[in-house]
């Protein structure tokens, strides 16, 4: 497997911690295998809240972060979900900035932050 993935549910919120080797082939069916589980994870406890704190290993390319936002509702990604994401590598949130638009485009809530405690105050303001 090419990530690795901790949660901590909180009252209002989700939060999971995702490690990532992008191996090459693998790069959708492993980011889909991911938000599908912090999907049911959200179901299952009830909340719409997400804070993912990520680093990666390697670089997705931009085919393959817009199919994952396409495919989201496949996967039972809701609209209705507010997920901050944070990436503290600084190449790798300039990276992210395509999936952040991609998503608002597709009418989902993403914002993008290099700090959790910035994230965690925008998730939950």
């Amino acid at each position: 497997m090419g990530y690795s993935m901790e949660f901590k549910v909180n009252p209002q919120h989700l939060e999971v911690v995702i490690q990532i080797q992008i191996e090459k082939g693998k790069e959708l069916k492993e980011a889909v295998a991911r938000w599908t589980k912090i999907s049911e994870l959200c179901k299952e406890h009830q909340l719409d809240k997400i804070l993912a704190i990520m680093e990666f290993d390697g670089f997705y390319g931009a085919e393959t972060k817009f199919n994952l936002v396409k495919k989201a509702s496949g996967f039972g990604w809701d609209p209705g979900y507010r997920l901050a994401v944070v990436v503290q590598n600084d190449q790798q949130y300039a990276e992210m900035l395509f999936t952040q638009t991609a998503m608002d485009n597709m009418g989902y809530q993403m914002k993008l932050f290099k700090n959790p405690r910035k994230g965690r105050k925008w998730l939950l303001g």
